[in-house]
């Protein structure tokens, strides 16, 4: 379900029941009237809304725009809509609030425009955008791989080579000498790296 902004054009969708009226804090409204005249040839819904309590209701007078009118105006009285639609995307969402920007469309229309044509605008925004952005974002993801594995290296212990070996054996070779790790290679080549380097590396926790 979604909750949106409230809106006099789903006053249809309301009087069938697809769609309820909440306050901001979610308590569900009753309208009774859409159009009680008021001066100036405005009108105004009135509303019944429970009580935080729920036990009781209170008749309330809101703009059409769902604001309520009171001099002691809470937000959590303002109107809303739930709709059995799912809640808007944020690309969607940007949609409709610049055809409400622009006054192109009222919330209600935005909205259902937004749902209906984004993925479209979309993959036009996409394609506008690609060529432009396309070689910049792998330039991007590569130079932070290079500094991700630069930066994980950084500090692990190396093996230094300091010389040859007097024997040669088909396997790698492991011996520690003094302070040392020492490594013989297949190649009868001779490496040490300190011990207290190996205190660099990483625990292995199981999982």
């Amino acid at each position: 379900m979604a909750k949106i902004p409230f809106s006099i054009d789903y006053k249809p969708q309301i009087e069938s029941g697809e769609y309820k009226v909440v306050t901001g804090d979610n308590r569900l409204v009753r309208i009774i009237s859409w159009d009680k005249k008021v001066f100036g040839g405005r009108f105004e819904i009135v509303a019944l809304v429970p009580t935080p309590q729920g036990d009781t209701e209170t008749v309330q007078l809101y703009c059409p725009d769902g604001t309520l009118l009171a001099s002691n105006w809470n937000e959590n009285f303002k109107l809303f809509i739930i709709t059995p639609e799912p809640e808007l995307t944020d690309w969607q969402k940007f949609i409709s609030g610049c055809f409400q920007k622009y006054g192109l469309l009222d919330c209600g229309a935005a909205d259902r425009i937004a749902k209906e044509c984004s993925v479209e605008l979309l993959e036009l925004a996409t394609k506008e955008l690609a060529p432009t952005f396309g070689a910049e974002y792998m330039n991007g993801y590569e130079d932070g791989i290079n500094y991700d594995r630069a930066k994980a290296l950084k500090d692990l212990p190396r093996w230094r080579k300091i010389g040859r070996g007097s024997n040669y054996s088909s396997n790698t070779e492991f011996i520690i000498n003094g302070r040392y790790l020492e490594m013989t290679d297949t190649l009868n080549d001779v490496y040490e790296v300190a011990l207290s380097e190996l205190e660099k590396l990483p625990e292995l926790k199981e999982e």
